[in-house]
């Protein structure tokens, strides 16, 4: 596996549609959606030629992370936030900040296991779900 930056070639909305239908949907209220509305630059993981998974660093922001269903639990989304870890490092972040839903419990655990934690919670106005600021000193 090698993680490169994104493509126009690379799909990554069919990576994050996959995903967030299979994952994100069943934790959001009823008729409630989040768009896919990603800042930075995206980087992708890519194994024979296919992106299979995904991520986006926009300063010392981690904004987006996704991982094809198919791959997950591989060590796909820890090699995507140690490759967005560096690239903030490169840039002299010193402290990365994210943003992840609370009910999302596989991937806090993921984050907070990588050494990232809590500053605080917040409920976010456009799903009315809670979610955790996480950040890690670079």
């Amino acid at each position: 596996m090698i993680v490169r930056p994104a493509t126009k070639d690379d799909d990554l909305v069919a990576i994050w549609r996959e995903v967030y239908e299979a994952d994100h949907v069943p934790l959001l209220p009823q008729g409630v959606h989040t768009p896919f509305e990603p800042q930075g630059d995206a980087h992708v993981a890519e194994i024979d030629g296919a992106a299979i998974g995904f991520s986006y660093v926009d300063g010392d922001w981690l904004d987006e992370l996704w991982v094809g269903k198919a791959w997950q639990g591989r060590g796909i989304g820890t090699k995507l936030i140690g490759h967005a870890e560096e690239i903030m490092r490169g840039k002299g972040v010193t402290v990365a900040s994210l943003s992840v839903m609370r009910a999302n419990v596989r991937t806090v655990s993921l984050y907070r296991r990588l050494g990232w934690s809590e500053l605080r919670q917040f409920v976010s106005k456009s799903n009315g779900q809670t979610y955790l600021r996480l950040i890690k000193n670079l």
